[in-house]
């Protein structure tokens, strides 16, 4: 009965949105801006400028990430995983954590709308928005999810429908979007336990 009663509690639980205004991210309205820097020189040697770098040349429809930190600790951290090679899925309940969502370069622009928290479930929901350049962008977005307990979690990625009626832009839109998902990372799982206790 007290098994039944959890099981009905988390079933029942309301998801609970995170603001877009507290996600650190690169080009994305409504968040705080992360690659705005006061020179070249300064946008050249900034960890986000190299993170960007290092997905784009090592890009393989990879999943998106759960690191320690936020802001700028959280990208320098997201680099280190990916330079160092260490496990993407594994993160420690004593410190800050975020969630990382990223592209390679696109085609379209990329915007995240919304963020939600339903128990041990994440969902990142986005939006292409087509335009008539030939622009290619790149995308960063830090999440902060706080200290999280320990324990198994999900992190999806969705796709939002996209926003006009116009049949020649729906047209292109449709004959581009498989080619177009292929540089957005995918939903994957994490583990939030005590890191200590391998060493």
């Amino acid at each position: 009965l007290a098994m039944l009663s959890a099981s009905l509690a988390v079933a029942e639980e309301k998801a609970v949105e995170i603001p877009l205004k507290d996600i650190w991210a690169t080009g994305m309205p409504g968040t705080k801006e992360i690659g705005k820097f006061d020179t070249i020189e300064a946008a050249e040697n900034s960890i986000v400028t190299k993170a960007l770098r290092q997905v784009r040349e090592s890009w393989d429809c990879d999943k998106c990430m759960a690191v320690q930190g936020e802001g700028l600790e959280a990208v320098e951290e997201f680099y280190r995983i990916r330079t160092e090679k260490r496990p993407r899925n594994k993160v420690s309940p004593d410190t800050p954590v975020s969630l990382v969502f990223y592209t390679s370069q696109i085609g379209f622009y990329a915007h995240i709308k919304r963020v939600e928290r339903q128990g041990n479930k994440f969902t990142i929901l986005y939006r292409f928005v087509h335009h008539q350049t030939r622009d290619l962008r790149q995308y960063l977005a830090v999440i902060p999810i706080r200290r999280t307990p320990p324990g198994e979690y999900e992190d999806k990625v969705k796709l939002l429908p996209l926003e006009t009626k116009n049949q020649d832009i729906r047209r292109g839109y449709e004959k581009a979007l498989a080619r177009q998902l292929k540089h957005v990372c995918k939903s994957f799982d994490f583990i939030v336990h005590e890191l200590e206790a391998e060493r």
